[in-house]
């Protein structure tokens, strides 16, 4: 799951600007920093939405060379797969729902699952051990 962020070149630095998040932006002397400060402030907005039990805003295809791609840390989007607020069918089926098979089948585009499918790799462990380390971690907050 990430995020676009617009940038701009500063006097001193860059700066990123969220497209998803109203007033939320970063700032950087260089573009790792600013890559880095991004995702730090990316996760923290994601984390106080969680706990208040606001919906996270969907992450939007926006295309164009000034636009920065943010992931937030791997434990915000942990803790955004089983919130109450997702309805994809695997947080639905965490939470005790029961989708249909037919919608777990259209799951699979869903950029959670993605992220972390990615996360599993770059950790090279099977994503249904990452997706039970994130359910014991985080069921008991729901």
């Amino acid at each position: 799951m990430r995020y676009p962020a617009r940038v701009t070149i500063e006097e001193k630095g860059f700066s990123a600007d969220f497209i998803n998040f109203r007033n939320l932006s970063a700032r950087g002397d260089t573009l790792e920093e600013l890559e880095k400060n991004a995702s730090e402030i990316l996760s923290a907005t994601i984390k106080q939405f969680i706990d208040q039990n606001r919906r996270v805003p969907v992450s939007t295809s926006v295309k164009g060379d000034d636009i920065l791609w943010v992931q937030p840390h791997i434990h915000i989007i942990q803790r955004m797969a089983h919130k109450k607020y997702c309805q994809c069918p695997v947080c639905r089926n965490m939470r005790g729902e029961r989708p249909s098979k037919r919608k777990i089948g259209l799951f699979v585009s869903n950029e959670i699952f993605e992220s972390m499918r990615d996360i599993a790799r770059e950790r090279r462990m099977s994503q249904n051990r990452l997706w039970e380390q994130a359910a014991k971690k985080f069921l008991a907050d729901c």
